[in-house]
């Protein structure tokens, strides 16, 4: 296998680009690849980027229903769709730049703000090289596509079968799953005493999401009905940490953590998460056999997400009930055993040796 020299450009808004990212990356390496990975809005920093990411989250947090007319509208999407890559003929330069640090046999983009660029690029003849495209959600958005990509990874077979529908080569298409890195050897037993939790807890993982959308006031409490414990993540959520922290800093059973390191750490030393249905979220915690209670989802792309991972039985639909359904499953572990027998589970869950083949013989 010919060793390559590949960028992976990657968006850091919110978790999930960022991490699969590098979980790709870390797969890559194994093959002896040579591996950098840019932020694209690093790259691209200055008004436009700023500006961009700005209004995105402000959508996505003050007006939810606008950003999923947005991304989900069949017509204000065919109205705007002759105009996607009008940004990307204005604002490619630093990308040329960092394109030419380096002699970079292949460019992988984890995000659509870099899919967008490097297919400009190649349209206009200026790049020449390999360039590949990957998701992070369990569903398929078209203005995620590109017709030069020379292959994508996809999550899904659903995502295949869409690509195929509207003319893509089924060949330039490797269905992975959402790639992770391996979990670590570590236990339940382990984690818990290295978290001064008691063997015999129920503890629960809540998730608050990074982008501040959809963590419920009475979230903590509906579980701590029924939790011995709840392990709290704020993520890079600055404000919403600091507010937990004040009303929940000296709490003997709640443990807040703010952007960490050591997430498969909290995994082991859980028995359910409570989150939204984010892609690298949900495929993190069905890695650890986690029952997930969804009880919100961001508009958009996670309203989608929920709809396939519960047609999947992957996950719990908790909108309206969050404490009794919390309580039923760990009273039962009903939906934990199902989790084990369910066939779905490793549809989703990507060990990296699928990406590994695709760019290996691309």
């Amino acid at each position: 296998m010919q060793k390559k020299n590949i960028l992976i450009l990657y968006a850091a808004v919110g978790h999930g680009h960022k991490k699969i990212a590098f979980n790709i990356a870390a797969a890559l390496e194994l093959d002896g690849h040579t591996i950098t990975l840019k932020n694209i809005l690093e790259v691209q920093s200055g008004f436009l980027s700023e500006k961009g990411t700005s209004v995105y989250l402000s959508i996505v947090r003050r007006i939810p229903g606008l950003w999923s007319f947005f991304y989900l509208n069949p017509i204000f999407l065919f109205l705007v769709w002759p105009f996607r890559m009008i940004p990307a003929a204005f604002n490619n330069k630093k990308v040329k730049a960092a394109l030419e640090e380096s002699d970079y046999d292949l460019v992988i983009c984890t995000q659509i703000t870099a899919s967008t660029i490097l297919s400009y690029l190649k349209r206009t003849g200026y790049f020449k090289k390999k360039f590949v495209t990957t998701f992070s959600d369990f569903h398929l958005h078209r203005f995620w596509v590109y017709k030069n990509a020379d292959m994508f990874l996809a999550n899904i077979d659903e995502q295949k079968e869409e690509m195929v529908s509207m003319g893509y080569d089924p060949k330039k298409i490797a269905v992975c799953g959402i790639t992770l890195q391996p979990r670590p050897n570590i236990t339940k037993a382990d984690m818990r005493m290295k978290l001064g939790i008691e063997q015999n807890s129920k503890v629960a993982l809540i998730f608050g999401g990074s982008l501040g959308y959809g963590f419920g006031e009475t979230t903590i409490e509906d579980t701590l009905q029924s939790a011995d414990i709840a392990l709290v993540v704020c993520g890079g959520n600055e404000e919403l940490y600091e507010r937990l922290q004040k009303e929940y800093g000296n709490h003997p059973r709640v443990k807040l953590f703010g952007y960490i390191d050591n997430i498969q750490e909290l995994y082991a030393a859980s028995d359910l998460g409570v989150c939204k249905p984010g892609g690298l979220t949900t495929t993190e915690c069905l890695q650890w056999g986690l029952p997930i209670i969804a009880n919100s989802f961001l508009p958009g792309q996670e309203e989608l997400n929920f709809v396939y991972l519960l047609k999947n039985n992957l996950i719990v639909d908790a909108r309206k009930n969050l404490a009794e359904l919390v309580r039923k499953e760990f009273e039962t572990r009903e939906f934990a055993e199902q989790l084990k027998t369910n066939p779905n589970l490793a549809k989703v869950v990507g060990d990296g040796h699928v990406v590994r083949e695709a760019i290996g013989n691309l």
